[in-house]
């Protein structure tokens, strides 16, 4: 008798790990102390639909504020409010439905020091080049130096106001 118990919670066991493997969360993860602290993840469920399911959670300074079904039974939306008290570590989303139960990890990581500001210093006006227009070339034909209709005919490269060769 034992041993049949053994068996069968083995096999349960098994069949939740399956079961874990077949949903997926998007974002994979989230960092705490973000300015915007709204998340919606999206609970995808590649086998069935769970769209009548149970979700909780339980983890201090994170909070399921709304869970939105969508069309397609397989996704389900969760808005979640992390609070700025809120430290990093696996948050545990519980999906219950009438026969079973499946809990799937989520992260909350912690963010890097300086706040992001010592990895990316952010877009300023030196990475940007507004427009461009170059208006002398190398002359790589003198043989075009003199065009029919222009009225400037003298080509000098070292008067920076007089033309310096080549059509265009």
């Amino acid at each position: 008798m034992n041993r049949l118990v053994k068996m069968i919670g083995c096999l349960l066991l098994a069949f939740g790990l399956h079961a874990q493997s077949n949903i997926e969360l998007y974002p994979t993860s989230w960092f705490v102390g973000m300015k915007w602290n709204k998340v919606q993840v999206i609970v995808r469920n590649k086998e069935q639909a769970f769209s009548n399911a149970t979700i909780r959670l339980n983890y201090p300074g994170v909070q399921l504020t709304k869970v939105h079904v969508l069309e397609n039974k397989k996704y389900l939306a969760l808005d979640l409010l992390i609070s700025p008290t809120a430290k990093p570590g696996k948050i545990n989303i519980q999906f219950a439905s009438a026969d079973s139960a499946v809990t799937i990890a989520w992260e909350l990581k912690p963010r890097r020091n300086g706040m992001g500001k010592t990895y990316a210093q952010g877009v300023s006006a030196k990475d940007f080049i507004y427009l461009l227009m170059p208006d002398r070339f190398s002359n790589g034909d003198p043989s075009n130096d003199q065009i029919a209709g222009y009225t400037d005919k003298v080509v000098n490269r070292k008067d920076p106001i007089k033309r310096h060769g080549g059509y265009g």
